[in-house]
Parts: structure tokens; sequence; C-alpha cells
């Protein structure tokens, strides 16, 4: 795909761009195949939508939507080179992992046995992905044994894929949990 792509006097161009769209769909736990469904469903959405829309809004989507099916091949063809070279990057690590939590009752029950008590520090950094690996190991209960730390106001790390509404979603996931607010700078004077 890239040889079609490939600008005059710098061959690498989208290369950057490309791989940092990859990097974020693996923060937010989204596969290929799932943005495959993605834009399938988008499609469908436009071509039903298509009569009501403007020439111009229906121009405007159809970009939008043909980038996406681009970066799908792209995702794609990515993964398929990581994976004949015996490969894998960071987000891929985070993504088998919740894969394998999810398909494996056995091992997700051995790791809750083992860590029955989970803190996790600097929640406002979390990223989609993140927060479904403490889903996953705190379990269904409504009061599971998990201690998130954070600030909202220092939810700076959007590049990467942190967000204030990661960091909220835990309030709406564990409506029990009891809120402790620091008011007072403990740090410095």
């Amino acid at each position: 795909h890239l040889s079609i792509l490939r600008p005059l006097g710098n061959p690498r161009y989208y290369c950057a761009p490309i791989k940092s769209a990859i990097d974020r769909l693996k923060r937010e736990n989204i596969s290929p195949s799932d943005l495959a469904s993605h834009v399938r469903e988008r499609t469908k959405m436009l071509t039903r939508e298509k009569k009501t829309l403007s020439l111009g809004e229906y121009s405007k989507r159809a970009r939008s939507l043909l980038k996406l099916k681009e970066l799908t091949l792209m995702y794609r063809s990515y993964e398929e080179a990581l994976r004949a070279e015996h490969l894998y990057d960071y987000g891929d690590m985070v993504m088998e992992l919740i894969k394998a939590l999810e398909t494996h009752p056995d091992l997700l029950l051995i790791l809750r046995e083992e860590y029955q008590y989970i803190l996790a520090d600097e929640h406002q950094d979390a990223n989609q992905s993140q927060n479904r690996i403490l889903e996953l190991l705190a379990g269904d209960d409504a009061d599971p044994n998990l201690f998130i730390v954070g600030d909202e106001r220092q939810a700076i790390y959007q590049f990467q894929g942190a967000s204030l509404e990661n960091f909220l979603y835990f309030s709406r996931r564990f409506p029990s949990a009891r809120v402790i607010e620091l008011t007072d700078n403990y740090r410095s004077t």
C-alpha cells in the first residue's frame, strides 16, 4: 500500500502518521477486525443517509470513510508484517493480555486469586486498554478490591491515549466506589 502512497522526495512521509494512528487504535483496544467492523457499519450508515445529506456533507463523510478503509488495510498489513517476523510492539503486549484474560477463564481466575488487591497509581494517564485490564482483574464484583489513585486535573498525556473520560469511567463503572479528595498539597508549601 505504501508503494502507491509514496510522495516524491520523501518515500516515508506517511509512515509516522500511520504508525501513530495504529498505536492510538491499540491504546483504545481496537483490533484490525474491530476497525473493519466499524468501517462496515459506517459504510451502511452512509448508504442509508445518502439521500438526506447534502453533496458536500456526503463527500466529506465518504472521504473520511475512505481514509478509515485505507487505515484498516494498513493496520492489517502492519500486524501481518509483525507476525511474519515474529515481532510485536508494546500495544500488542497489552492487547494480547486482554485477549488472554477474555478467552482463558482459568488464567483470569488464577490472576484474580493471586492479585486480590489492585492499586492503579497515576490513573489519570491510563488509556482504554489499561482500563480494560483493570476491569477484567477486578471482576464482576460491584465493590472490588481496587484502589485508583489519580488527579483529574493532571490528565495531560492525551497523546498516549489518556483522557479524563477514561479516568471518570471508573466512577460510573463502580458507583459504590468511595472518592477521597485531597485538597491540601503535601508535597510542597
